[in-house]
């Protein structure tokens, strides 16, 4: 099983990437790594939602069964030994929790918890003729990158290159209206141009991007640097 989400190259502007959990079978196993971007091929299904079933409130019991004289017949399940209780978990003799409806009371009241998983048969590399962006296996060479630019881009960037205060001037146009802070500065402005992603001896994608968690006393500029 793994998550996907968006890319951000596809989000619009100021969005939250949203995500869903894939079902991986058989050869597609292992197929995806952290930070691939692929396509999926297969079925959206409805599974149940495991973690709502133990939710405090929403746990119907049933504490016991009582057989008249002895015997243990389903005809002899007395009604007046079916109990239901909510609000509390409880565990049972093996530490697992009980769960379902349990006791004629509670019967036919609860509501079924469900979530949307998909259930993928094959995994393949993003391919954009079918709408998505180019993934690249091969690491790009300064005239694979220029041959996807335009020349007026081209300029622009070679322009830029040519700045010797190009890092500092960066930060001060992606954060006009903060003063100081320039270390926080220089790590989100890192994270959002990203690495070079590298493959290892085994196999294993890793991705160039960077993650960064910004700690710090209230009122000082976090949630600006975060929009």
């Amino acid at each position: 099983q793994v998550r996907i989400q968006e890319t951000q190259g596809e989000l619009p502007r100021g969005s939250i990437p949203r995500s869903v959990e894939v079902i991986l079978r058989a050869e597609a196993v292992e197929s995806a790594q952290a930070g691939d971007k692929c396509d999926f091929t297969g079925s959206l299904i409805v599974v149940p939602d495991v973690s709502q079933l133990a939710t405090p409130g929403l746990l119907l019991l049933s504490t016991s069964v009582r057989c008249r004289a002895g015997s243990c017949c389903p005809d002899s399940i007395s009604p007046a030994g079916l109990r239901a209780e909510t609000g509390s978990r409880v565990t049972g003799t093996e530490g697992y929790e009980s769960e379902g409806i349990r006791g004629l009371r509670a019967l036919g009241v609860r509501e079924l918890s469900y979530k949307l998983v998909f259930l993928a048969c094959y995994v393949a590399p993003t391919n954009p003729r079918f709408g998505g962006k180019e993934l690249r296996d091969e690491e790009q060479t300064a005239e694979s990158i220029k041959n996807q630019m335009s020349v007026k881009e081209w300029e622009k960037v070679f322009e830029m290159s040519q700045d010797k205060n190009l890092y500092h001037n960066l930060c001060t146009s992606l954060f006009p209206t903060i003063h100081g802070n320039d270390e926080v500065k220089r790590g989100v402005l890192l994270m959002l141009f990203g690495g070079v992603p590298k493959t290892t001896s085994e196999g294993t994608s890793l991705r160039g991007d960077i993650n960064v968690c910004i700690v710090g006393d209230p009122s000082t500029a976090k949630s600006q640097f975060l929009k």
